[in-house]
């Protein structure tokens, strides 16, 4: 369940970010925070000799075999640990620029760590 929370923080900061204008930037950056925690709390409980961890599967299309499958190994804890690293960063470097749509610029960086998240995750 904590996999989907990585997937869902970042999505839902993504539309907050769109519909925040001005302050966009603070918004994506707290979100950013947010999900670095949580990568964090995943990797200190995260045990490197237990395999697949913190898996998610459930049926997405029955009639085609299709399964929503995500879990977390040893090989994709760091990736997903430095996405979150990285994405607060990203988002610090844009502070001191003046942006026409901010909230766009914001927002597309995070569904972009979103669709990361799911990438390193997806079994």
């Amino acid at each position: 369940m904590l996999t989907i929370t990585l997937l869902i923080i970042p999505f839902v900061a993504a539309i907050f970010t769109l519909l925040s204008g001005k302050n966009a930037k603070w918004v994506a950056l707290g979100f950013s925070i947010i999900e670095l925690a949580v990568a964090k709390y995943l990797y200190f409980v995260f045990n490197p000799e237990g395999g697949l961890q913190f898996a998610f599967d459930t049926v997405w299309i029955r009639e085609f075999g299709v399964h929503f499958n995500v879990g977390i190994d040893g090989i994709n804890i760091i990736l997903v640990l430095l996405t979150c690293l990285l994405t607060p960063l990203i988002v610090l470097s844009g502070i001191g620029v003046n942006y026409s749509k901010p909230q766009f610029f914001y927002g597309l960086i995070m569904l972009m760590q979103s669709a990361l998240i799911g990438v390193f995750t997806a079994q």
